[in-house]
């Protein structure tokens, strides 16, 4: 008979665990799976097998990619349904079909075009023959190529929130006709200063990386404008085939959109990507999502665009564990480069040649070329690009002096055992697209972004330990990388396996000779007897932590549903709902103060649906426009020490009701109001007095300038140290609304280095002023360290905390010449002075506090130098 015969399983095996069993017989895969990876399959199997939205979570090089295949078979052959197991990348994806050949699950790659695939390997995963694997672009898209999968599975998930976004994301450079036309029909939304800025081709501005959002208000009213605008540059060419495509997907919808403006380029994008509307991933009966680092305050909720996501517990004895051992080194926190960078190149040459092959990751190519030019390169080194290497990686195993340069690659490359055992870990990886750098730089809104970049440090640094007996060397290099993974928070938060290692690192480099550093990296790369000793100390210190959540966690958590909720809502245009949810977002976000910066995003969106909310409805009473101001009142407090919200458009944005000022500039103005209204030449004696100590090197009149100062911008106290030796050498107390502390450093000279020893002193400021009067600090308070110093030493940065910054020396005297001014001009209002003049006054020259206190946290001192 010429016939083929259709085999068809008589039974299906009861469970992933049996169906493993029946592969294992004639496969090239282990024998069994390992216990942890049999424990969640078991677990999946009784509990989370119905559940349309769960995650897993295994270290890497813990098997997650055989309990996803085993899942995704036992579900395809159980239902006899298409199923899709999906990589954010083609090598990731090939890498998994490798393997799930390997175990003997039926698969078939579908990656690239979809135009050139196979007809006869597509049909296999339309007809549940097979299991697809492929990338999320092939979901995520205008016009999905993967459809009809009633199981999605997602790998490496902590990765997902960009090439989910990518469907609804469209970037207009600024060499584009586009970007200047789209900028002319927006202007409306950000200040005119601003956009004359933007508009300028002066070859200083072109590096200038701040991200602006245009108000949502104006983008409401400019949607139509926009969507023509955008169909006709299409039409003239002049956006490309690809933004063509998300334009389609945003059709009728950029108005619901939120726009970011930099000189180098637009991003039009939802806040959250709207996946509920989109059929290809809402239809699936399940999403399984897997990875090694999935955090539990909503990121992947975000990411996703689901409401919730039921997580599966990790595995007894995972939970502590990674794979392989890593050796950290933080060269620049050593003896000799701490104080010198010109050392850190050659350093890095020398380390890299005593490794042999090694990989650079970095957040963007511009670092890697930086670095690359410093001289970190050996002579008789070839440097490879990491996309050279996606098909065939023996293009860097085989070659003995290689550098593997893979920018923003902090995934979907394996570098096991001998294949690399030096990792260069170079740049804090939060520069994605410019809403990330908006929440990041600009919002100051870390802690909603801390997942993300939490999972792409854990992930880079794990890139070349991939089994249990691994090994790597892992340099950190650059002072905000440092900082972040050695922020208290963050450590806490890494698996304790993670922790242990990098503690173990950082106190082996930090004031440590070069020498001895060389010296301990010989040590791990021998793995002998010397090591092994080290090998107990790192186990016994891993044992002794415990991971912790950071600050906020649980409130971020709990805001990410209805965030998800408010978006969907906008983007049908059901304001009244999106508002309603907004409302929910709040209340979470409210219960912890270190969600703060976030919440005056969302305060400052719910402000804006309501303001067009208004005018769609014509709000004759005056109630929503009411309430928008409130909101936008509370955007502007929970936002203090940021200037995001002055760059949008005073006509979109401006609150239009008698209260113009938050509480904050409201307290000070009273405090001064009561100032003025018995006012004698003693105060003129004092600021005259003050004056001259601001404009002098000598600490004691610098110091009681810094204490008139303070008294004279509003603060209800302003006291000096008193003569105690860790007291703040000022603090202004302005109630329960903020606090500022200063560390005076007027006589330092400003070609020396900002030392750790006066950081440390600074860090503890806060706590200082919160021990004295048995509070805590109000949300946004912060400490300035005011020197005539430009550098800090690397190891200062390593250990400044988030709420110390940088204010140069002669920025006191300089406000306190414009708070002179003011106090002038409405001390001629005369009996009619009153609490809204002297508003007025200070805000003409800058005094008010929601204006001076933004630009006293301009600097980081974290970052200074940066």
């Amino acid at each position: 008979m010429a016939f083929d015969r259709r085999q068809h399983r008589s039974t299906v095996p009861q469970d992933p665990e049996a169906l493993y069993r029946d592969l294992a017989r004639t496969n090239n895969g282990p024998d069994h799976p390992w216990g942890h990876q049999t424990d969640l399959l078991r677990d999946w199997h009784a509990n989370y097998q119905q559940s349309p939205d769960v995650a897993l979570e295994l270290p890497t090089g813990a098997g997650k990619t055989l309990v996803g295949g085993l899942i995704a078979e036992w579900l395809r052959l159980s239902e006899r349904q298409p199923v899709a197991y999906l990589c954010p990348n083609n090598q990731l994806a090939a890498q998994a079909a490798d393997r799930l050949h390997d175990y003997g699950i039926a698969s078939v790659l579908l990656t690239g075009p979809s135009r050139k695939w196979d007809p006869a390997e597509r049909s296999r995963f339309t007809t549940g023959d097979a299991v697809a694997v492929s990338t999320y672009h092939h979901v995520f898209n205008s016009n999905p190529a993967l459809v009809g999968a009633s199981t999605l599975l997602l790998d490496d998930a902590h990765a997902g929130e960009q090439p989910v976004a990518a469907a609804w994301s469209l970037t207009i450079e600024r060499d584009q006709p586009a970007y200047q036309a789209v900028l002319s029909i927006l202007a409306d939304g950000l200040d005119p200063v601003v956009v004359n800025g933007l508009r300028d081709d002066n070859s200083v501005r072109k590096y200038h990386r701040t991200v602006h959002l245009v108000s949502p208000v104006v983008v409401a009213e400019k949607g139509g404008d926009l969507e023509r605008t955008l169909d006709d540059a299409v039409g003239a060419g002049s956006l490309n085939r690809g933004q063509g495509f998300t334009l389609t997907t945003l059709a009728a919808h950029l108005g619901r959109c939120l726009v970011y403006v930099s000189h180098r380029r637009i991003l039009i994008r939802p806040l959250i990507s709207p996946t509920g509307s989109h059929p290809a991933f809402d239809d699936p009966r399940r999403r399984v999502y897997m990875s090694a680092t999935l955090g539990a305050g909503g990121e992947l909720e975000r990411a996703f665009g689901r409401a919730t996501i039921r997580r599966m517990p990790v595995p007894r004895g995972w939970d502590k564990e990674g794979t392989g051992r890593r050796f950290f080194v933080f060269p620049e926190l050593t003896k000799e480069l701490s104080g010198d960078d010109t050392q850190l190149a050659p350093w890095l040459a020398k380390t890299i040649t005593r490794h042999g092959r090694a990989a650079l990751i970095t957040p963007a190519g511009y670092v890697s070329d930086d670095l690359v030019t410093a001289g970190i390169l050996p002579a008789g080194y070839v440097r490879l690009d990491g996309h050279a290497v996606e098909k065939d990686m023996t293009l860097f195993t085989a070659e003995p002096k290689a550098l593997l340069d893979l920018p923003n690659r902090y995934d979907g490359v394996d570098l096991p055992d001998d294949a690399c055992r030096l990792l260069v870990l170079a740049g804090l990886p939060a520069q994605g697209d410019l809403q990330e750098r908006f929440l990041y730089e600009a919002l100051g809104a870390g802690a909603v972004l801390q997942e993300r970049v939490r999972a792409r440090v854990v992930q880079g640094a794990g890139r070349a330990t991939r089994n249990p007996k691994d090994h790597a060397t892992v340099v950190v290099i650059g002072d905000d990388l440092t900082n972040f993974v050695m922020r208290g928070d963050v450590l806490a938060a890494l698996r304790e396996e993670l922790q242990a290692e990098i503690a173990f690192g950082y106190a082996q480099s930090t004031g440590k000779p070069v020498a001895d550093v060389d010296d301990n990296i010989d040590t791990f790369l021998a793995q002998g007897d010397d090591w092994r000793d080290v090998e107990d100390d790192i186990t016994d210190d891993r044992d002794q932590r415990t991971r912790t959540d950071p600050p906020a966690t649980q409130e971020l958590a709990a805001a990410a549903p209805a965030e998800v909720a408010a978006v969907h809502a906008w983007w049908e245009s059901d304001l009244d709902t999106a508002l309603a949810e907004a409302r929910n977002v709040l209340d979470a976000l409210g219960q912890n103060p270190k969600a703060a910066r976030y919440a005056a995003l969302w305060n400052y969106l719910a402000a804006s649906w309501t303001r067009t909310l208004a005018r769609e409805r014509g709000d004759v009473s005056g109630t929503l426009t009411k309430a928008a101001d409130g909101y936008l009142a509370a955007a502007r407090a929970c936002g203090r020490g940021t200037s995001w919200l002055s760059h949008l458009a005073n006509r979109a944005d401006a609150i239009t009701s008698a209260d113009q000022y938050d509480d904050l500039d409201r307290l000070a103005a009273k405090n001064i109001v009561d100032l003025l209204r018995t006012w004698s030449s003693k105060n003129q004696t004092e600021l005259e007095s003050a004056h001259q100590g601001l404009s002098q090197t000598r600490f004691k009149p610098y110091e009681a300038g810094l204490k008139v100062l303070g008294k004279y911008v509003g603060a209800g106290e302003s006291y000096d140290a008193g003569g105690a030796q860790a007291a703040p050498d000022a603090t202004w107390i302005f109630g329960d609304a903020l606090w500022v502390c200063w560390e005076a450093k007027s006589g330092a000279s400003v070609d020396t280095t900002i030392a750790t020893a006066k950081v440390r002193e600074a860090n503890g400021h806060l706590r200082y002023v919160e021990a004295r009067r048995s509070a805590k600090a109000p949300t946004g308070s912060f400490t300035c360290y005011a020197t005539p110093q430009t550098t800090i030493d690397h190891s200062a940065k390593a250990v400044c905390e988030e709420t110390i910054f940088h204010v140069a020396a002669h920025a006191p005297a300089d406000l306190l010449a414009r708070v002179t001014r003011a106090i002038q001009s409405a001390r001629r209002l005369g009996p009619a002075l009153d609490e809204a003049g002297v508003l007025a006054a200070l805000k003409s020259e800058s005094c008010l506090p929601s204006q001076w206190s933004a630009e006293l946290t301009g600097q980081p001192l974290g970052s200074l130098g940066n």
